[in-house]
Formats: C-alpha cells, sequence, structure tokens
C-alpha cells in the first residue's frame, strides 16, 4: 500500500529515516508538490535531492507509491499537477474506476472527476466533496493549490503534525 504524507507549512518535514522507510516499503517511485514545485522519480536519491531545495517551511504533499495500477514508471509516481486549474493531487488506496491507457486509478480520477469540478466549482466546493464521496470508500486524498493551500479527505493519522494516511513505514 502507498503513503501519503500531508505536512502543513511551518511544520517540520519527517525526518529523513522515515521517509527512507517509506521509499523501501514503497517501491515504485516517489513526489512531492508544493504551492509552486511537483516533482516526481523512480529514484530516492534524486527525490531526497530535490526535496532538499525547497524551503523546509512549505506546506507540501509526499507520496510514495506502490503500484496496482498502471506500470512502474515515472509518469504514474504521485502527485499529479494540472497548470491550468493550478492543483497537485495524491492519493492513497485503491479506487472502484477502470484506469484508462497505462494511468493509474489515482490519475484516472483526477483528470476524469476531480478536476472538472475544481475548474467549475473550486477545490473547497460541496460540489467536489459530493464527488470525493462517490469515490473514497477507505482510500485518502491531497490537493495542493498554487498558494500552498492543502485539502485532504479521508482519516490521516497526525504524528507531530505531519499527516499520514498509514503507518506502512
Amino acid at each position: 500500500m502507498c503513503i501519503l504524507i500531508v505536512k502543513p507549512a511551518g511544520v517540520k518535514l519527517p525526518p529523513q529515516q522515515v521517509l527512507k522507510r517509506c521509499a523501501h516499503r514503497n517501491p515504485h517511485g516517489c513526489g512531492f508538490a508544493t504551492a509552486d514545485k511537483c516533482f516526481k522519480s523512480l529514484s530516492l536519491s534524486a527525490f531526497t535531492r530535490e526535496l532538499s531545495k525547497v524551503d523546509p517551511s512549505e506546506a507540501m504533499i509526499i507520496h510514495f507509491r506502490y503500484a496496482t495500477h498502471g506500470s512502474v514508471n515515472r509518469s504514474n509516481c504521485h502527485p499529479f499537477k494540472d497548470e491550468q486549474i493550478g492543483v497537485a493531487f495524491a492519493h492513497n488506496g485503491v479506487l472502484p474506476i477502470i484506469p484508462y491507457q497505462d494511468k493509474t486509478d489515482s490519475e484516472t480520477a483526477f483528470i476524469r472527476l476531480f478536476k472538472p469540478i475544481i475548474a467549475k466549482c473550486g477545490l473547497y466546493s460541496a460540489e467536489l466533496r459530493d464527488m470525493v464521496d462517490t469515490v473514497i470508500g477507505g482510500s485518502k486524498f491531497a490537493f495542493i493549490d498554487d498558494n500552498g493551500n492543502i485539502k485532504t479527505f479521508g482519516r490521516f493519522i497526525d504524528v507531530n503534525g505531519v499527516y499520514y494516511s498509514n503507518l506502512n513505514f
């Protein structure tokens, strides 16, 4: 199972040993998104190098992938960002969605379900909440916009102000 980490602004990043354990248990890629950067990689060293360039006080979402849908490649790593709506998205869990082409269930949901609603109604709209409620099940979702605002859905575990989708690390 993947792990999704939500780090609010002003909160310390998880320790390097925690990030390494996350990558070890979820070896199919990693990524993070802040207000102005979205980075994805199959390499923990590249991930760590890029993360070190980010102001650690910034809000961010971090994801370590364990592949369930879609092949193991960089494009299937989370987060998925759409520049037009200025929002990045990451997910932990399995969705009742048929992925298209070689995409993940997460990216399929983002492109086909969430992006059109966010573009029309906004990230904090009742319409998005209603759509999320139809597919979320036991999953966890995190969105971050170009202003660094984070919106989550699902139950996360708070460890020192950082929110984890599970403790699978």
